[in-house]
């Protein structure tokens, strides 16, 4: 999904309720105190160089300071010109103002800077998900919310997997298991209750959340991403896999999910769906 990362309906593919933990880093700090900060070269294994959450931005602090926001992420910028904070400042001033036809291509801007680069700036593309999602252009949409959890390193990050596996059955056989699987369990309506506290009494909350599965196959490779949507909030994604043909009939499965609530009941069903061990539909009240 995906700084701190928004609890909308599940744990994963979330959007991020603040982009970090110390936002008074751009609200007091001057262009001078960002001299110091460095990008880490590219390690030995691959990953990723990555910026600090200290140097990212809480959406809501963006709407209500526009100026401040926009002068420090400025002076981030200018210390380390490989960091696209200014893009990606004011895509979130844009996005936050509803203008998500103008944000899409500045936030657009900043992803493509990051890959050019190879660093990772939490939050830029899981801002240009939501953007995209928003716009209705779904695909390209899911694509920003893996590359996010593909790249999360945040303080939720031991709740999110990004996980791979080859599974020794057919590509074909496992595709045609999850187009029917999906269609059968995850396309649903759970309604659930719980006490809470209302001033000084309890009382009992129903919620509902729409689950929706949206599923594309090719010769190549077959993605499923289950959204969630519940009163009030927007469809987020929330459980995403890919499969790809790997060699001697296996299958290469990549897993996009949250360690707890709907995200790990949807992936308790999947997994037994394509290992062979379990025909079930997730327990979601369970």
């Amino acid at each position: 999904m995906f700084g701190i990362i928004k609890h909308r309906v599940a744990l994963t593919f979330q959007k991020l309720d603040g982009l970090c933990d110390h936002v008074d880093v751009f609200l007091q700090a001057d262009a001078e105190d960002f001299r110091h900060v460095k990008v880490p070269g590219l390690a030995d294994d691959g990953d990723n160089r990555r910026f600090g959450r200290d140097q990212c931005l809480n959406p809501a602090v963006v709407s209500r300071l526009h100026s401040a926001a926009t002068r420090h992420a400025e002076a981030v910028q200018a210390a380390n010109p490989e960091i696209p904070m200014r893009a990606f400042v004011q895509g979130v001033v844009l996005a936050t103002q509803g203008a998500d036809v103008e944000a899409e291509p500045v936030l657009q801007e900043a992803a493509a800077m990051l890959r050019q680069q190879e660093v990772f700036l939490e939050g830029v593309h899981l801002t240009l998900g939501d953007v995209l999602s928003r716009l209705e252009k779904l695909p390209a949409a899911e694509a920003e919310y893996r590359e996010e959890v593909r790249n999360y390193k945040g303080m939720f990050s031991s709740m999110i997997a990004y996980e791979t596996v080859d599974v020794p059955r057919p590509y074909q056989q496992l595709s045609d298991t999850v187009r029917r699987k999906s269609k059968e369990c995850l396309d649903a309506t759970v309604e659930s209750s719980s006490m809470v506290k209302q001033g000084m009494y309890w009382v009992r909350e129903t919620s509902r959340v729409t689950y929706k599965p949206i599923f594309t196959a090719g010769k190549a490779k077959t993605e499923l991403t289950v959204q969630g949507e519940s009163s009030g909030s927007p469809a987020n994604p929330i459980y995403a896999l890919d499969l790809e043909p790997g060699a001697k009939n296996t299958t290469h499965v990549t897993y996009y999910r949250g360690k707890v609530g709907p995200s790990n009941t949807i992936h308790a069903s999947v997994e037994g769906w394509l290992k062979g061990t379990g025909t079930t539909c997730p327990n979601w009240n369970g």
